[in-house]
């Protein structure tokens, strides 16, 4: 059976808080452990993508369907919405969000901000993940933004060529320190895929 895409409804919002944590790559897990007593990482996570609180809400969601079963998720909005919030403050320990505040302070301004794309593992490999970031760009172009962005592991390679194949360059590398929950040695790359751009790609390397 085929591969259907849709925008996301609200009921998708457990396999969708699944999906955000593949991608996340340990990142929610250290914002979020042991915050709630009896709630993990994951439902934190969940209740806010069930929710209609921008940005981080099913509202932003593409996923991708088959045989009735969300199998991977494009979650986007404005990059202005990346940043630490007076919310997040009072939520998440100060020594949390110090440790990931050059994470937050990254941005392409006026770009629209893929937060999150993933598939499950058996799905990679089908065309899935470039037919999200199409629909995404769509939504960015729909919305008026002049451009994607992203931040992606820099130990992350598979996921840059897909972006890179996408025209995805190289912004500049961002500062994460390593944590037991977030075992990326190396930080981030910020990216940013210029949405007039049909010329060749130039891909930058580190």
């Amino acid at each position: 059976m085929g591969i259907i895409y849709r925008n996301a409804v609200k009921e998708d919002a457990p396999v969708m808080a699944r999906l955000v944590e593949i991608a996340s790559g340990g990142f929610i897990h250290f914002l979020f452990h042991d915050l709630i007593p009896g709630s993990s990482p994951l439902k934190i996570v969940e209740h806010g993508l069930g929710s209609d609180e921008e940005p981080y809400t099913w509202r932003n969601a593409v996923v991708a369907e088959s045989q009735g079963k969300v199998i991977g998720i494009s979650l986007s909005y404005p990059s202005s919405y990346h940043r630490i919030t007076p919310g997040m403050e009072a939520f998440i320990p100060a020594e949390r969000l110090d440790h990931v505040r050059k994470y937050y302070d990254a941005r392409v301004e006026d770009s629209w901000l893929i937060e999150s794309l993933a598939l499950f593992p058996e799905y990679h490999n089908r065309g899935v993940g470039s037919r999200l970031i199409d629909l995404t760009r769509k939504r960015a172009r729909e919305r008026g933004y002049p451009s994607l962005s992203l931040l992606v592991y820099t130990d992350n390679v598979a996921a840059q060529r897909l972006y890179f194949r996408h025209g995805f360059l190289v912004v500049r590398q961002v500062d994460l320190g390593s944590h037991e929950y977030i075992p990326h040695e190396e930080g981030c790359l910020l990216m940013k895929c210029p949405l007039e751009n049909t010329g060749k790609i130039q891909v930058n390397r580190w």
